[in-house]
């Protein structure tokens, strides 16, 4: 080509000759002069930049080319070139560099320029010869992106790396990625900003812009459309504050997940009317592959949480197989739940159909026991639940919601603190709801509904295995006791008796026994039948109950007779509870439908002393002394003594 040029004396005279090459390069050219003035280009610079060849022709070169970044190159690049340079018209002596083609419609256009110069006699002309790279930019930068979103589900390291990879694209001045929540957006990466102050990314990490107060934001979010703001200065609503009053220019594109905007790239530059609609179309590029980031991560998340699921689902039902009881498993079951999800707030409480109450059962709030209870299945969010048979799930929870709904606070009631997520499941078997399993936390939006469907799934095996546990219980209990009265069997009685009766022995504490028989009882029976005196045996053992203590163990002896341990309790104190109860039988006819049965009682009592070497001995002694409240005349209370022994014991 230089030869060609360089073939006639008056070649710069006759530009038609050098159009006709030009134009049949695929490169864009642009010849300047001294001055910068462009003298001629071909058809592919008029393509690319947007401009007629006669609207380029006569502009200077730094309208169309624009200036490198770097200024100490300034001098370089226009014009002011080596005099070796001048002497010399080598191919060798060839300046690349990479710089911008500004378009008539604003755009700017990367381009890789090989600058040439051509000197004869006392005339000098400079060449561009500029290539597009800007799709070859874009290409490799996003086969870089593409590799560190399918090789990596680090979030952290994806967003750091699609920042990076950015600027080699759009030379922006700082670069954020924002997280949508429900109300406000946060920062959660930065790139850049530490360049003008080290302190200024942990600034931006620490601002939350309220989405509804916030325009940009609102209009990126409500349009799901990029915004370009050429110069804040200018924008009336613009949130100042120590780092926008940096930035002049700013543009923000939305992330987005299943038609929603999860998140916003935005980038500032220092001077304003920089950034174009093609900086939009590259940053939309972007979103998309942040958005197959998210993506990933998330399948991967929720793959993860399935397989843990599955594994702490696995480990709960082998401690449910291998532990029946009730209170065994409570705790299996807050650590299982604990484990899947956030958890300060755990209770179990169950429902009596029959008698219309919620029961807690077990409640742990930030790791503490809480005081449990028993209230009528009226209002609440655990009523609720158990009479919808659907689970409730909250966000966001207040005194004004409580009240609302009925809520009834539980636990620590003097703490002025209330949950703000809020999961209740109700525990189903088949269609009868037995109960309510409940996950809590004070901190709003923990809970989402793969955690409820979790919940529910966890609540379906708890459900079977307190159903079990209760039915487990209700055998040991039909072991052990009663079916009439439901006071211990004499079976239990003794497994109970001997264990106070060796302890009273080995620290020589009292113990006493009283025997228990309902005078004339067969002739209840015989008048009235025996429903009737089933009925009335029921109402001797409830107000045995009523009278005695916690300590005290009553059981049913056989046929009408009543046998009770009193540890810690001599034989004169026992006889102020016997007569107690004797009265108490008197005063209290039972009703039934015959009316009104009157009810009167022998008692006999036996102190253990040490000439008593066994329980059956002490029985045995206060079996005597009932004998002798009978053979005294009945509805009397008598105390053992000696001589009793003396006497035939009734068969």
């Amino acid at each position: 080509m230089q030869n060609k040029i360089n073939g006639s004396n008056n070649w710069i005279e006759f530009p038609p000759q050098l159009q006709i090459i030009f134009d049949q390069l695929n490169d864009a050219i642009f010849l300047f002069d001294q001055t910068g003035k462009i003298i001629l280009v071909n058809q592919v610079a008029s393509k690319l930049s947007g401009f007629t060849i006669s609207e380029i022709v006569g502009k200077s070169i730094k309208t169309i080319v624009l200036p490198q970044s770097d200024n100490s190159k300034d001098d370089v690049f226009y014009h002011e070139i080596d005099q070796s340079k001048k002497k010399t018209n080598s191919a060798d002596d060839v300046d690349k560099f990479q710089s911008d083609i500004l378009t008539k419609d604003g755009h700017k256009i990367r381009v890789e320029v090989s600058h040439l110069f051509f000197h004869h006699d006392s005339q000098s002309v400079s060449c561009y010869i500029t290539k597009n790279i800007s799709e070859q930019l874009i290409s490799t930068t996003l086969l870089e992106i593409n590799s560190t979103v399918s090789s990596s589900l680090n979030l952290v390291e994806v967003f750091d790396s699609l920042l990076v990879e950015l600027r080699k694209l759009i030379p922006y001045d700082g670069g954020n990625i924002m997280k949508v929540g429900d109300k406000n957006v946060s920062i959660t990466r930065t790139l850049g900003y530490d360049d003008f102050d080290k302190n200024l990314p942990k600034f931006l990490y620490n601002l939350n812009f309220d989405i509804e107060s916030t325009r940009n934001i609102k209009e990126i979010i409500d349009d799901k459309e990029p915004i370009i703001i050429q110069n804040t200065v200018e924008i009336p609503y613009w949130n100042r504050n120590s780092v926008s009053d940096l930035f002049r220019s700013w543009i923000g594109v939305p992330i987005i997940i299943d038609n929603k905007v999860n998140a916003i790239i935005s980038l500032d530059k220092v001077e304003p009317n920089y950034f174009t609609e093609e900086h939009a179309f590259i940053l939309t590029i972007f979103a998309n592959q942040a958005a197959s980031a998210i993506r990933n991560a998330k399948y991967f998340k929720d793959a993860s949480q399935a397989v843990n699921r599955f594994l702490t689902l696995y480990q709960l039902s082998q401690i449910i197989s291998v532990n029946i009881r009730t209170e065994d498993i409570y705790p299996s079951i807050h650590q299982a739940v604990s484990e899947l999800m956030e958890t300060e707030f755990f209770s179990i409480a169950l429902y009596d159909s029959n008698a219309q109450t919620i029961t807690d059962v077990y409640m742990i709030d930030n790791g503490q026991p809480q005081k449990l209870s028993t209230r009528p299945l009226e209002k609440g969010l655990y009523a609720t639940a158990l009479k919808s048979g659907n689970s409730l799930f909250f966000n966001t929870f207040d005194s004004d919601i409580a009240q609302d709904l009925g809520a009834v606070i539980v636990g620590d009631e003097t703490d002025p603190e209330i949950s703000q997520s809020i999961l209740i499941v109700p525990l189903k078997i088949g269609a009868k709801s037995i109960g309510v399993i409940s996950a809590q936390s004070y901190k709003p939006n923990m809970y989402n509904t793969s955690d409820k469907e979790t919940l529910e799934l966890l609540a379906a095996n708890v459900a079977i295995a307190i159903e079990n546990a209760r039915l487990f219980d209700e055998v040991q209990k039909l072991a052990i006791t009663d079916p009439l009265t439901h006071l211990y069997n004499r079976r239990k009685f003794e497994e109970l008796a001997i264990k106070e009766f060796d302890r009273s022995v080995r620290y020589n504490r009292p113990l006493c026994v009283i025997m228990i028989d309902l005078d004339q009882f067969k002739l209840i029976n015989d008048k009235f039948g025996h429903l009737i005196g089933d009925q009335v045996l029921v109402s001797v053992a409830d107000l045995c109950k009523n009278d005695l203590r916690n300590i005290d163990i009553l059981a049913r002896y056989g046929g009408e007779e009543f046998v009770i341990v009193m540890p810690e309790t001599s034989a004169t104190q026992a006889l102020l509870i016997a007569e107690r109860l004797r009265h108490d039988f008197e005063n209290n006819p039972v009703h039934t439908i015959h009316g009104q049965i009157s009810i009167k009682i022998s008692l006999g009592l036996a102190e253990l002393n040490k000439s008593c070497k066994t329980l059956e001995e002490l029985i045995d002694r206060a079996d005597r002394a009932l004998y002798e409240s009978k053979h005294n005349g009945r509805n009397q209370s008598t105390i053992w003594e000696k001589h009793f022994s003396k006497k035939l014991h009734p068969s």
